[in-house]
């Protein structure tokens, strides 16, 4: 499973998992409606140096020993237009 590190600022990222690491620089923007689902779009510039930008839907689940995970929709907007959960 990939696990995903934030910066404070949520305009660097890491992500590692599945045997590989890449980091990308961007910018998410985000809102939440009352059903708490999350909706993002986010812009950014991967390790190749290409411009990439998606959306990204998530539903925020409390496990029970406290730890949050967000079940999400992706979907690359440009480039492959790749999408996945």
């Amino acid at each position: 499973m990939a696990e995903q590190v934030l910066s404070p600022c949520s305009t660097e990222t890491s992500v590692r998992g599945w045997g590989f690491k890449f980091r990308s620089y961007g910018e998410r923007i985000s809102l939440v409606d009352n059903a708490e689902k999350i909706e993002m779009h986010y812009h950014q510039v991967n390790n190749k140096d290409e411009l990439m930008k998606g959306i990204c839907n998530s539903k925020p689940e409390i496990l029970e020993n406290g730890k949050i995970r967000l079940l999400e929709n992706w979907e690359w907007t440009s480039r492959d237009k790749s999408k996945g959960t």
